[in-house]
């Protein structure tokens, strides 16, 4: 079992740099200014399903160094980043080091974007901001802490059929 002092943390300013690249994101995000903005950071493809996805390296965190878009029509619909280790195995140290990192994560995007749109309390946490391009970042709790950046025409389906 991966050990807590083990575990990587991103640090904040990487965190708020993460956070105001993805707040910039022109939309609608063609698939081809995905690649350029990855490489733009040095981050290297490692997968490319032309119209579908793309994942790419971040080294970011050691167990889950990566990050993706979902694509439709070749636009991006959706974006992840993994921004904590992904811990195998449940339990109160666990637990407390993801909710930890969660609320550290928290503070940091909403010193830089302001207090969230919404929370979810509990196991399965969330913050969410609407940014002013319409486009909605999400951070998420579960087996780890991980981003996820709504283009605005999801977040119109979303709030179409109730749901954040």
């Amino acid at each position: 079992m991966l050990a807590m002092s083990e575990c990587s943390v991103v640090p904040k300013a990487e965190l708020r740099d993460l956070a105001e690249w993805l707040a910039s994101w022109p939309w609608p995000l063609k698939e081809s200014a995905v690649l350029d903005l990855v490489a733009s950071r040095g981050w290297q493809v490692m997968s490319h399903d032309a119209g579908n996805a793309i994942e790419w390296e971040t080294g970011l965190v050691g167990s889950r160094p990566w990050a993706h878009v979902t694509l439709i029509d070749g636009v991006v619909s959706r974006a992840g980043v993994t921004m904590s280790e992904v811990l195998p195995e449940k339990s109160a140290e666990s637990a407390a080091f993801l909710r930890d990192v969660f609320a550290d994560q928290v503070a940091t995007v909403s010193e830089l974007l302001g207090p969230p749109a919404e929370r979810k309390p509990g196991v399965r946490a969330a913050a969410r901001w609407l940014l002013p391009s319409g486009a909605a970042l999400r951070i998420g709790l579960g087996l780890s802490c991980t981003w996820s950046l709504r283009s605005p025409e999801f977040v119109q389906i979303e709030a179409g059929l109730g749901r954040r």
